[in-house]
């Protein structure tokens, strides 16, 4: 078999795919820029959708006595 004597760690296989990954996207800007728009509208949805989930006040709730 060819990998039977080759022991390659953790680390060593997520630097060079991070190496990689990042050369890619700095060769293709417009991958870099709809990364960071996503990034942002996830970021906008997720507070969107979770703003003032803390301040409900269950206390008057019918359904809990």
């Amino acid at each position: 078999m060819i990998s039977s004597d080759r022991s390659v760690g953790f680390c060593k296989q997520f630097s060079e795919l991070f190496k990689r990954n990042i050369t890619y996207l700095f060769r293709n800007p417009i991958t870099l820029r709809m990364t960071f728009a996503n990034t942002i509208f996830v970021a906008l949805l997720v507070l969107i959708l979770f703003y003032k989930v803390a301040d409900i006040d269950l206390s008057e709730d019918y359904l809990l006595k």
